[in-house]
C-alpha cells in the first residue's frame, strides 16, 4: 500500500499556485536561517499539486515538516505562511493544503 502526502499549493484567495518549491524536512525549519537537510523536493505542478511518494521512505512513524518556497538564484525563499508539521506512518495517505503569501 502506499504512503503518500499530497500537497495542494495555494495562495490566501484559495487559488492553485503552479511552479512552487515544496521541501520535505525532517526537522523544523527557522525563517531567516539556513533551512535544515531537505529530504525531498517537488515543485507544484499546473493544479497547485506537489505529491510525495513517500511509500520507501516512511518504514516507521516520523515526524515530518513542509514548506513552500520560490528561487532566488541557489538560494530558496520562504514562501509559505506557515511550516506543515505532520506525523507518517506507513500505509498512509495525508492530504491538505499549504498557503503561500
Amino acid at each position: 500500500m502506499k504512503t503518500e502526502v499530497i500537497l495542494n499549493v495555494i495562495d490566501v484567495n484559495n487559488n492553485s499556485k503552479s511552479g512552487y518549491y515544496v521541501i520535505m524536512l525532517s526537522e523544523e525549519p527557522i525563517e531567516n536561517q539556513n533551512l535544515p537537510k531537505m529530504e525531498r523536493e517537488i515543485i507544484s505542478d499546473s493544479l497547485g499539486i506537489a505529491k510525495f511518494d513517500l511509500t520507501d521512505y516512511i518504514t516507521s512513524s516520523k515526524e515530518l515538516f513542509f514548506g513552500a518556497f520560490t528561487k532566488s538564484g541557489d538560494e530558496y525563499v520562504w514562501e509559505s505562511t506557515s511550516i506543515l508539521q505532520i506525523r507518517m506512518g506507513r500505509a498512509s495517505i495525508f492530504e491538505t493544503s499549504i498557503t503561500v503569501k
